[in-house]
This record gives structure tokens, sequence and C-alpha cells, in this order.
């Protein structure tokens, strides 16, 4: 009973100390890309790589969804002389940005490529 009574006053006084810490913290809100480069070889066998990137941090959620639009389209414009197809989609209800690439145009691999890359705010 006694070690009972102990844990509870020892989890209030955390508590105590804890709940100013969380009430003053600042928020930020982060542009993520998370980029996808996937290779088909002719015989079907695909290879695939992902990268994560922190872009940018905002101070509201309004900011850093305002500022998808611009981003996916400079990511999307070098794609646009070295893929045969780059489609782009700023659609709200995605909840980001996205840019598809297909096909290399100059390259002398003969398999399958594409390049995916997701713009978010988180």
């Amino acid at each position: 009973m006694i070690a009972a009574i102990y844990a509870i006053t020892m989890l209030a006084a955390l508590l105590a100390v804890l709940a100013p810490l969380s009430a003053s913290a600042e928020c930020a809100w982060v542009m993520w890309f998370s980029s996808e480069d996937t290779r088909t070889e002719l015989d079907r066998k695909s290879t695939t790589r992902t990268e994560h990137t922190a872009e940018r941090a905002f101070e509201s959620k309004r900011e850093c969804e305002q500022g998808i639009a611009g981003e996916v389209q400079r990511l999307a414009e070098p794609l646009r002389s070295a893929y045969d197809s780059v489609s782009v989609s700023t659609d709200p209800r995605v909840l980001g940005g996205l840019v598809v690439a297909k096909g290399l145009s100059n390259s002398s691999h003969p398999g399958a490529q594409r390049r995916r890359i997701d713009t978010q705010c988180a």
C-alpha cells in the first residue's frame, strides 16, 4: 500500500514538472520530400532507392501547405528535359504534392526508369 501511494505521488510530481514544459513548447511545420527512384531491367528485375529529406521549416501548417505548389514545380522543372513524361499534382486531397517522371529520354540504359517525389508537411 505504501509503495502504491509513493508511486502515485512520484507520478503526480513528475506531471506537475512536465506540464508547463509542453504548454510552452514551440511548434514548427516541416516540408518533407520523399524521393523514390525505380529502375526496371529488361528481365523485369527492378531496384528502388528511397530518400527522405527535410526541406524547409514553417511557423504554421497553412504556410507550409501554401509553399508546396511552388516547390513541386521547382522539383519538376529539371526533370522535364531528362524524362519522357513528367506529371505534377498539387491536389489538396492528396495532402501534398506529387511529381512522377517516367522514361529517361537520353539514356543508353535499355530498362525503364521512374522517379516519384512526394511533398508533404508534417
